[in-house]
């Protein structure tokens, strides 16, 4: 499944946020956040190196994005060392961007970083695409990662 152009414009004057790694502990755990947000999968592209994975909600006038590097649903999507083994699980959501109309995309991102275990940190608070006004930010990151 390839997401198209229309899935992932980022000329829509809406609000956007860049997150570091996101660990959700496992592949149920983001599955949850998708349904609670109305979020489908539209399969991976191109548009950036860092977002490949789509997943776009039309629960609102105009959809919500989310985008991340790896797709969390997978249960291969991280290896750690537990216990002295290296082994594979879901839930890991590497350089997250959320991005839509406010205040939708407000609620998703607060959904994001609430139902993460563990957040390395944020690249960019959640702020408008026009006027570069700041709607959250100080995600510091949480242990986990």
């Amino acid at each position: 499944m390839v997401a198209t152009t229309d899935d992932v414009s980022t000329d829509t004057g809406d609000a956007v946020a860049e997150l570091h790694y996101m660990d959700y502990g496992d592949a149920t755990t983001f599955e949850e956040l998708c349904r609670r947000n109305g979020l489908e999968y539209k399969g991976r592209t191109n548009h950036t190196k860092a977002h490949n994975h789509v997943f776009v909600s039309y629960a609102f006038d105009t959809p919500l994005v989310l985008m991340t590097n790896t797709d969390p649903r997978c249960e291969d999507s991280v290896t750690v060392k537990e216990d002295g083994e290296r082994t594979s699980r879901g839930g890991f959501a590497g350089y997250v961007m959320v991005q839509g109309p406010m205040p939708g995309v407000l609620h998703l991102y607060e959904d994001v970083i609430e139902s993460a275990a563990g957040i390395k940190g944020e690249f960019k608070p959640l702020t408008d695409t026009d006027t570069e006004e700041v709607y959250a930010e100080n995600w510091r990151g949480r242990d986990g990662i």
